[in-house]
């Protein structure tokens, strides 16, 4: 019985009408169609946008200068978005960013698509209290005392 308990919330949550909205605008979503493997705005003819996707990974800046209507602003709105969501496509070989939370292990294996980094830096959360003047008690500040937080 409890078996079929599950099975029957399961089909109301399948049902409902809120997340068959979402998942019809999660399917058709043009971020997903956008230099996918197949159809007409597949990878191969955009080679350029894909090298300049990739030398995010080696370069702190990049310039993309081409002609007009060959992309580059769709390629800079598909790079935003995927920084800004932390969803990368499989293929996806430049630099990646997470802007949620590091002790998530979801958020944080959607990031590393289960590679193994070399180093992870993380920020603190913002509006927890900092300790700033902790080097001046412990006589480690050598450029004058820190402002109090």
């Amino acid at each position: 019985m409890n078996t079929l308990g599950s099975d029957l919330a399961r089909m109301k949550q399948l049902l409902d009408r809120k997340s068959i909205d979402l998942e019809r605008d999660r399917r058709n979503s043009p971020f997903l169609k956008m230099f996918s493997d197949t159809g007409p705005g597949r990878r191969e003819l955009y080679p350029k946008q894909i090298d300049f996707f990739g030398a995010g990974l080696l370069y702190k800046e990049r310039l993309f200068m081409a002609a007009n209507r060959v992309g580059k602003t769709v390629a800079g709105a598909f790079e935003t978005t995927c920084h800004l969501t932390g969803r990368y496509p499989i293929w996806w070989e430049g630099r990646r960013l997470l802007c949620g939370d590091a002790t998530d292990p979801q958020a944080v294996s959607r990031l590393l698509d289960d590679q193994k980094p070399f180093l992870m830096v993380v920020d603190p959360p913002y509006g927890i209290e900092l300790d700033s003047e902790w080097r001046d008690r412990a006589n480690l500040n050598k450029r004058g005392p820190a402002e109090p937080s």
